[in-house]
């Protein structure tokens, strides 16, 4: 008896470290729908989420966001509008919900309204320091409390493309030793060590994308571990 006993705390143990590591897209975020009306001035919006046990909600762009007040969070939890307001009209920005069981992102651009019926996938929530892309991929990141995604326009093993929320190409390579930073700007060496941390980098001779945490960054850029996915 106190064998299997045993047995059955190490594979829970196991099950548990698994379902930690391991990625999946899920299902449930088409229950997640975002609705956005804009002013006419385009400098403000008005943002109604329907959804099932929101935890979080994160406004921003440039691959960038933060979260909402803790007063909007509590009207979107009870399913009416918040505001967010000191937009710039004909910009695009980035709703992102998070539930208890899923995830989705939204772009819209000020001044225009957005209603998503809430079909589209949403991201994948994964646990990655390092992911392998390619040319059409989207990567979702966490560091600390930004979140956000940029799109590879070309990945080789000697460089890869970046394009953020509001179409700049940001190029990652060996020879550069270039950086993404927490602002989400392109940095080089001496900019990543007067900034002291790093959003993503390229994994060197690889068609990798490698997170703050990643070995294949020195340990003074990991002040906050930038957790990756990859949206196909």
């Amino acid at each position: 008896m106190k064998k299997v006993f045993n047995l059955s705390v190490i594979l829970a143990v196991l099950m548990a470290a698994f379902s930690f590591t391991s990625c999946s897209d899920d299902d449930d975020d088409a229950n997640i729908s975002i609705k956005v009306s804009s002013t006419a001035a385009g400098d403000a919006a008005y943002v109604t989420v329907t959804a099932d046990d929101i935890e979080s909600i994160m406004v921003g762009q440039n691959g960038s966001l933060k979260e909402i007040s803790s007063d909007d969070l509590k009207l979107a939890k009870n399913g009416k509008e918040f505001k967010i307001s000191n937009l710039t009209k004909g910009q695009k920005y980035t709703i992102q919900v998070r539930t208890k069981d899923a995830q989705k992102s939204v772009d819209f651009v000020a001044g225009q309204d957005l209603e998503d019926n809430g079909e589209e996938n949403g991201d994948i929530v994964c646990d990655k320091d390092e992911v392998a892309v390619e040319a059409g991929d989207a990567i979702a990141y966490t560091h600390g409390s930004q979140m956000g995604q940029y799109t590879i326009s070309s990945a080789s093993a000697t460089e890869i493309v970046l394009v953020n929320v509001m179409g700049t190409e940001i190029t990652l390579s060996d020879a550069g030793s270039s950086y993404i930073l927490t602002s989400g700007l392109a940095g080089k060496k001496a900019d990543a060590d007067a900034a002291g941390e790093i959003l993503l980098a390229k994994v060197s001779g690889k068609a990798m994308i490698a997170g703050g945490a990643s070995s294949q960054l020195k340990t003074q850029y990991a002040k906050n571990a930038t957790k990756l996915a990859v949206i196909e």
